[in-house]
């Protein structure tokens, strides 16, 4: 990290003695501006009798600026993040929402309002593994609740520290439930080794009739290598932020950073859920994902896999399970506001010869299935078996 100029810090310090501190962490005047002001109206809402003049106001703003300094990251020192119109609260040891995860939160919400409005409401079922904060839960729940009158979300994380503010999140957002009709439940379970609760939340085995299947099953799970998180992520996430959350625990081979999806993938098997969206960590992994997902083997009575072909290494390739298979950047949104120009194309790469859509502007941040017919017959028959 590059030495900041000393005349920066004197230009600091003529805004405001506090904002010296947040130069450190900030790096720039204009975020040291932005961060000041949030960091004051937070001290003036938390204690509002103090003047910004008194010593307890004074000595607090010591304390957060001092902590920034530190590298602490600005969500955890104010408590809350913004994610769409929700306010999601932050506390250390539960990773922070981050902004491309709101994007394709918020996009997806507006293609299954879209589908919701133009079919007959059929109820829905939404699964988030490795939910975190619930942010997107909360966010997906509050986004379909007005025009799906079936509603039932569940977050299910490993960690009971994320549970529980997931679960405080809920509450915080004022969010309503029509028991029966619709619900959010946070549960605490490992994907790897699921509880007989998780087990009976994840078949739906209270449900006897066979529609009975998620419609969603969404995933920001630990991606990154041991490697990468050494290398590539900053001070303050490797410092402040759990580890536990971004880098798999499991480490077999030299795609240790792939082994959630593989394993979500083996419950598709028998979830058989009617989309699935996954979190990745830029182009190399989507492509390995979008693979691996081609290559994945369904049941023996499947029509796809009397119709499927040998792919790499001679596995069965299963290309058409899904009508549609897309590659989304960070802001997802961006390509359909450009889809009145005729000469704007979509980018495309193609993966075990079937051309997949790169949808949005910016880095790779996640992969988007949805299956076809073939895909509802795809794994088991029943929805309570276990795969």
């Amino acid at each position: 990290m590059p030495r900041l100029q000393p005349s920066l810090f004197w230009r600091a310090r003529r805004i405001s003695p506090f904002a010296t501190f947040l130069l450190r962490a900030c790096r720039d005047l204009q975020s040291v501006k932005n961060e000041l002001r949030w960091i004051s109206e937070h001290v003036s809402q938390a204690a509002p009798a103090f003047s910004p003049r008194s010593f307890p106001y004074k000595t607090r703003m010591w304390q957060l600026c001092e902590r920034r300094a530190r590298g602490e990251p600005l969500q955890y020192i104010l408590g809350t993040q913004p994610f769409g119109e929700l306010d999601i609260r932050c506390r250390p040891g539960v990773l922070i929402p981050r902004w491309e995860t709101e994007a394709y939160t918020l996009e997806l919400s507006r293609i299954l309002i879209d589908e919701i409005s133009s079919e007959k409401k059929q109820p829905m079922r939404i699964l988030d593994v490795c939910s975190g904060t619930g942010c997107i839960a909360l966010q997906l729940y509050s986004q379909l609740q007005p025009s799906c009158p079936s509603l039932h979300v569940r977050g299910l994380d490993i960690s009971q520290e994320a549970i529980s503010l997931a679960r405080e999140n809920v509450v915080h957002n004022a969010l309503v439930q029509n028991p029966g009709k619709q619900t959010i439940r946070f549960l605490h379970g490992n994907i790897f080794n699921p509880s007989d609760a998780v087990r009976d939340a994840l078949y739906l085995s209270q449900q006897s009739d066979d529609t009975a299947k998620w419609d969603l099953i969404i995933s920001n799970p630990p991606y990154v290598s041991n490697r990468s998180f050494s290398r590539d992520t900053t001070r303050s996430v490797r410092n402040f932020e759990p580890k536990l959350a971004l880098v798999p625990n499991h480490t077999h081979n030299d795609t240790s950073e792939d082994i959630f999806y593989a394993r979500l993938l083996d419950l598709s098997k028998t979830l058989r859920p009617k989309r699935m969206l996954f979190e990745v960590a830029g182009m190399e992994q989507a492509l390995r994902v979008v693979r691996m997902i081609f290559l994945q083997q369904p049941s023996l009575s499947s029509p796809a896999m009397r119709t499927s072909e040998k792919g790499e290494a001679g596995k069965e390739l299963h290309r058409d399970l899904y009508t549609v298979v897309q590659i989304w950047r960070d802001d997802p949104s961006v390509q359909q506001q450009h889809a009145a120009r005729e000469s704007e194309k979509d980018e495309v790469v193609t993966v075990e010869g079937r051309e997949i859509t790169v949808k949005g502007d910016g880095k790779v941040r996640s992969v988007y299935f949805v299956g076809g017919d073939s895909f509802n017959q795809f794994g088991w028959s029943s929805v309570t078996g276990r795969g």
